[in-house]
């Protein structure tokens, strides 16, 4: 597989507070990308070759502080420069392309353009207390932008954020629809499951959960402490009638010098909620009962800027780790 990828990034204007209404929208801030993004799968003998060339970009422009609110408004775009029919399928295997797909819609391969309004939410912001309510980009260990193709991962909700002092930090957030990397703009959370291939059940069979589950949204709490020597995330993930994902993630730090080394530790504990998802196990999403994982860095970084890791990560016989692909990189 072959990437070429070009990203200008720009940022012309930069917001600030003021005291009145007019003053903030004036004294807004503009940035934005341009993305150009050519990849290419060439496979061996007779097999088919995918490419596939896009250009696009992001634009969002932000008010300045008026009595600590501000409003920000995010527009993404991919355009399709047709290189290649990218729904075209293997002669031999009957399959599509893998990753040049990721490019476009997922769901309408046919469509050449896509924009949508990723980004549009209400900011505040007073000392320790932060709240965005809207379109917003989410940054967490599960959920998060994984922006490694023409637009990023976002999300719809309301988010909250009290800042105790510069190490530790509590986060709370309910949200109700996601914008998936390769798809088209905004569904609900329960509709965004499964835009990606699917898998399989626990009994053998293709999973079928797209469009059959059933959930008000995703619930998620944070713990966060940074510490110079020792600190820990903890982030739990409450997706009602569908799963719960709790994340521990605690390190110790030691050493000076030329060398300062990190041991890290990770636990994800899941269980199911309800029936997970549906009742048909085919249709569900979480079929198992519960599933654990455990993990273990040791990292040390040197003062001529390399860094080494050793790192190790096992899931239990307990079930299946499953976090959804659409929401982000795990």
């Amino acid at each position: 597989t072959l990437i070429f990828l070009i990203s200008v990034f720009f940022s012309p204007i930069f917001a600030q507070k003021d005291t009145t209404l007019l003053g903030a929208v004036k004294g807004g801030q503009v940035n934005g990308y341009l993305r150009n993004y050519f990849m290419s799968t060439t496979n061996f003998g007779e097999l088919q070759d995918w490419y596939a060339y896009a250009i696009g970009g992001y634009l969002k422009y932000e008010t300045g502080q008026f009595k600590n609110f501000s409003f920000s408004v995010g527009l993404y775009t991919s355009n399709n420069l047709d290189v290649f029919d990218i729904s075209t399928l293997d002669a031999t295997t009957g399959k599509g392309s893998r990753y040049e797909t990721g490019l476009y819609d997922i769901d309408d391969l046919g469509k050449r353009s896509i924009t949508f309004m990723g980004e549009a939410y209400i900011h505040y912001l007073n000392n320790r207390h932060e709240v965005k309510w809207g379109r917003f980009k989410l940054k967490s260990p599960l959920i998060n932008p994984q922006d490694g193709r023409m637009y990023p991962t976002t999300e719809q909700g309301l988010w909250y954020k009290y800042a105790h002092s510069k190490d530790l930090s509590i986060e709370l957030g309910w949200i109700t629809h996601i914008a998936p990397r390769s798809g088209n703009g905004f569904e609900t959370v329960a509709n965004s499951l499964g835009l990606y291939p699917q898998g399989r059940s626990v009994l053998g069979g293709e999973s079928d959960y797209r469009r059959n589950i059933s959930t008000l949204g995703i619930g998620l709490a944070s713990v966060t402490y940074t510490g110079d020597k020792f600190g820990f995330e903890f982030r739990n993930y409450f997706v009602e009638n569908i799963f719960n994902t709790a994340f521990l993630q605690p390190y110790y730090r030691f050493g000076d010098g030329q060398a300062k080394h990190q041991l890290s530790a990770q636990y994800i504990n899941q269980f199911r909620v309800n029936n997970g998802g549906a009742e048909d196990i085919h249709q569900s999403y979480f079929q198992d009962k519960t599933s654990n994982v455990v993990g273990l860095q040791y990292k040390v970084d040197f003062e001529n800027h390399w860094t080494v890791s050793a790192n190790a990560n096992h899931i239990t016989g307990d079930g299946r780790f499953l976090f959804p692909r659409e929401w982000g990189r795990e």
